[in-house]
C-alpha cells in the first residue's frame, strides 16, 4: 500500500506516550510535536490507531499544506487542491480551525473562506456543490496554521477518540 502521514492528536503531557503506542503499532517517521505526534503508516495504521490508541484523541490526515500570509491567500491555495476526490456532493462537510499566527485575526473568518474555496472547487469541477453540515458532518476537515505554514487535513476518527465507549 501507499504511505500516509499522520498527525494523531493527543493531549498536552501526553505526546511521549502516544508515541511509544505509535510506535508499537509499527508507526514510521515519528516525532512528537505540540498536543501530538507526527507519523507516517499505511491504510491499516490509520485504522489501528482509531481503534487502539488509548492517548490519541484525533488522527488526522494532512492532505493540502501552504504558506499564506493573508486570507485571499488562504483561499486561493485551497482551490488548487482537488476536494472533488475527497468529498462528493451527497455528502456534508466542516471546517474545524486552529490557528496560531499573527497574520490572521479572525480565524472563523479564514475558516469560512476555506470552505468557500472547497465549495467553489467542488461546483466548477461537478457543477454542483456539497452541503455544509456543522453539527454533524460525513467528512470533518481541519484548517491548521501555525505563523504562514497553512495545513488542510482530513479527519480520520469522527467523533473524539476520548468520547468512545468502553471496549
Amino acid at each position: 500500500g501507499y504511505t500516509l502521514k499522520l498527525i494523531v492528536k493527543t493531549m498536552h503531557g501526553l505526546e511521549d506516550v502516544l508515541a511509544e503506542e505509535l510506535k508499537q503499532l509499527g508507526a514510521d517517521q515519528i516525532a512528537p510535536m505540540r498536543r501530538g505526534v507526527s507519523c507516517e503508516g499505511d491504510l491499516k495504521l490509520m485504522y489501528q490507531v482509531n481503534l487502539w490508541c488509548r492517548t490519541a484523541l484525533r488522527v488526522m490526515v494532512p492532505v493540502h499544506t501552504f504558506t499564506a500570509q493573508t486570507e485571499a491567500q488562504v483561499y486561493e491555495q485551497a482551490l488548487k487542491y482537488e476536494w472533488h476526490n475527497v468529498i462528493s456532493n451527497d455528502k456534508t462537510f466542516a471546517i474545524d480551525h486552529v490557528v496560531f499566527s499573527n497574520h490572521f485575526k479572525h480565524s472563523g473568518y479564514l475558516a469560512l473562506k476555506t470552505k468557500d474555496a472547497i465549495v467553489d472547487q467542488i461546483r466548477s469541477v461537478t457543477g454542483s456543490r456539497p452541503n455544509v453540515n456543522v453539527q454533524d458532518p460525513d467528512i470533518l476537515i481541519n484548517l491548521h496554521v501555525a505563523n504562514d505554514v497553512v495545513t488542510l487535513s482530513i479527519d480520520s476518527s469522527g467523533e473524539p477518540l476520548n468520547r468512545r465507549g468502553y471496549r
